[in-house]
């Protein structure tokens, strides 16, 4: 699903796989070669307090970039303002909160760096 669809780009040959969901009211792009597993989610809002209370706070709208051939596995979530470096992965589960640097891997909660591939193109061993 994609709601704001007005606010997102989405450059060639990008997959989106089955229940993911791309949340456009902050902006988000998708470059070249992207892959969204199953039930990502591309948050780039947030709630904010309104009297206590986050349901009556307005949203805060920050963009979000997952740069070309970048892969977010599945049940993985993006949040406002980040972005994906390209040729990066980010694990299943993973909650992503912070920029992701080029052909890093990261994965946890939140996410941290746990890996890098070998060389820029992605090919071989993780080191």
């Amino acid at each position: 699903m994609i709601v704001y669809t007005s606010n997102v780009s989405i450059e060639n040959d990008v997959y989106l796989a089955y229940g993911a969901w791309v949340q456009g009211v902050g902006e988000v792009s998708l470059g070249d070669g992207v892959m969204l597993g199953p039930y990502a989610i591309l948050a780039s809002a947030n709630h904010t307090k309104h009297e206590g209370s986050y349901r009556f706070g307005k949203g805060e709208h920050k963009p979000i970039s997952l740069e070309a051939g970048s892969w977010l596995c599945s049940h993985s979530v993006v949040t406002a303002g980040v972005t994906v470096g390209a040729g990066a992965v980010c694990a299943a589960g993973s909650v992503v909160i912070k920029d992701v640097p080029p052909h890093a891997v990261v994965g946890g909660v939140p996410a941290k760096v746990i890996a890098y591939n070998r060389d820029e193109t992605g090919d071989g061993v993780l080191s």
